[in-house]
C-alpha cells in the first residue's frame, strides 16, 4: 500500500487539463487499495468547493496547513485550536504595533470575519507599505510553538502543527502500519517543506527555492508521480 499526500494549489491543481489527468490517475490509485489525501493551506470551505466542483476523490483532507483533518466523508478527525493563553497574548502583543490589526478567524470548517472563541488559525493584517518582520520575530521569541505563514498583506498564525504533523496523524488513522518510504508527499511552496523533508518527498518543477534543497526528486506534473505509483501498485498485485 502507498499513501500520497498532496498540496493542492499549483501542485494537484495547475492547468485544468493536468488537473483532469490527476483526478483520473488518483481514482486508479485508490482502486488499487492506496490512500490519497490533500494537505492545503486553504480553509475547509474553500477546498471543499474545489473538491465538489471537480469531483476529486479523497480519503483524507488536511486544511489550514494541518490545523484540522477530515476523513473522506468530511467528518472532523482532529483539530488543533489556538489556546486561550496564546490568543490573549497575541491580542495584547499586537497593540504594540499600530500598523497591524486582527483580521479573519478560522474555525474547523468556517472562515469568520471577526474573532471567535476557539480558532484554529487567525489572520493579522498590515497597512500598506509596512512590515511584519519585527512583529513575527518578537512573537516567535515569546511563543516559539506558533507557526506563521506570510501572504501579501496578511500573516496567518496557527499552533504547533505543520502539514507533516497532518501526515503523521493521517497515517495513524490507517488500519495498517505503512513504512515511511511508502508515504509520498508532494508540494511546491514553503508550507510543504516539512512534509517533503520528513517523508518520501517530491517537489514540483516550479517550486520555492528551499524545496530544491529539501529533495532532489522533482516532477513537471503530479500525474507523472501518480502514474509511477500506479505502475508499482499494479506490479505488486501480480
Amino acid at each position: 500500500m502507498f499513501v500520497l499526500v498532496s498540496d493542492y494549489d499549483d501542485t494537484f491543481k495547475t492547468r485544468i487539463h493536468d488537473l483532469k489527468i490527476n483526478i483520473r490517475e488518483v481514482k486508479k490509485f485508490r482502486e488499487r487499495g492506496n490512500v490519497f489525501a490533500i494537505a492545503t493551506g486553504r480553509p475547509f470551505s474553500s477546498i471543499k468547493k474545489e473538491i465538489d466542483e471537480y469531483g476529486i476523490p479523497v480519503d483524507f483532507l488536511a486544511c489550514n496547513d494541518g490545523s484540522v483533518i477530515f476523513d473522506g466523508e468530511f467528518r472532523e478527525i482532529k483539530a488543533h485550536y489556538l489556546t486561550k493563553d496564546e490568543l490573549t497574548f497575541i491580542s495584547s502583543f499586537i497593540k504594540d504595533y499600530p500598523h497591524l490589526s486582527l483580521g479573519r478567524s478560522f474555525s474547523a470548517k468556517e472562515l469568520v470575519n471577526g474573532q471567535i472563541d476557539e480558532p484554529i488559525e487567525i489572520e493579522v493584517v498590515k497597512k500598506p507599505n509596512t512590515s511584519f518582520e519585527s512583529f513575527v520575530r518578537e512573537l516567535h521569541f515569546y511563543c516559539p510553538n506558533l507557526h506563521f505563514f506570510k501572504a501579501k498583506n496578511s500573516v496567518f498564525i496557527k499552533g504547533d502543527v505543520t502539514k507533516s504533523t497532518a501526515v503523521a496523524e493521517i497515517s495513524r488513522c490507517l488500519d495498517v502500519n505503512i513504512p515511511r518510504k511508502n508515504i509520498y508527499t508532494i508540494g511546491d511552496e514553503l508550507n510543504d517543506l516539512e512534509m517533503i523533508q520528513d517523508y518520501n518527498g517530491f517537489r514540483m518543477l516550479e517550486s520555492h527555492p528551499r524545496l530544491w534543497l529539501a529533495t532532489p526528486k522533482v516532477v513537471l506534473e503530479e500525474h507523472h508521480l501518480i502514474k509511477y505509483l500506479n505502475f508499482r501498485s499494479k506490479r505488486a498485485s501480480k
